[in-house]
């Protein structure tokens, strides 16, 4: 994902496919496509304060990214979904060598995010810090296509005129887990 200054954030062409990956999608139409399936901005309302229900619905596109390895946990970190269909936003630091991601997702806000579903490296870009990872297995293994997901996502299209140099901004993630 890359800002050009002009259009705002897109998917750029520079992201290293990882070897061995099929992944049979059209990342930049899953990312840009428009979606039937639930936008966390949707209730978000524009008055620049976040309450406690916009933090809860912009929550559950956040996800807990865990590299497995040998069916253990060796390190992990924050990721974004970014499209219904299991795309996720995360940084190339965070997957640095996995062959298998395991991701966690938020019920409620309250308890911790709980392991669902196993992710593949589509790719990433060492030189910005940035990975795309896509949901392909439920946590047990059993196959799951993109469209029995439908799950709640952060859309990654910023326009720069609708961003200003001391805009407050809000960050959500899993500080203090690695």
């Amino acid at each position: 994902i890359v800002y050009d200054g002009f259009t705002g954030w897109t998917v750029s062409e520079f992201l290293e496919t990882c070897i061995g990956s099929d992944s049979g999608i059209d990342i930049e139409h899953a990312l840009t496509a428009e979606h039937d399936a639930y936008a966390v901005t949707d209730d978000v309302n524009d008055d620049g304060i976040l309450d406690r229900f916009e933090i809860d619905a912009v929550a559950q596109s956040v996800v807990l990214v865990a590299v497995m390895e040998r069916g253990y946990i060796i390190s992990s970190g924050t990721g974004t979904i970014a499209s219904p269909d299991g795309l996720i936003i995360t940084n190339e630091h965070v997957i640095e060598g996995a062959t298998e991601v395991a991701i966690a997702l938020l019920d409620n806000i309250n308890d911790p995010p709980d392991y669902r579903y196993i992710a593949d490296v589509i790719s990433y870009d060492a030189n910005i810090d940035a990975a795309l990872l896509a949901i392909r297995t439920d946590i047990n293994g059993t196959p799951v296509t993109p469209a029995e997901l439908s799950l709640p996502y952060m859309p990654v299209s910023v326009h720069p005129e609708d961003i200003y140099r001391g805009d407050e901004i809000w960050i959500f993630g899993y500080p203090g887990i690695g």
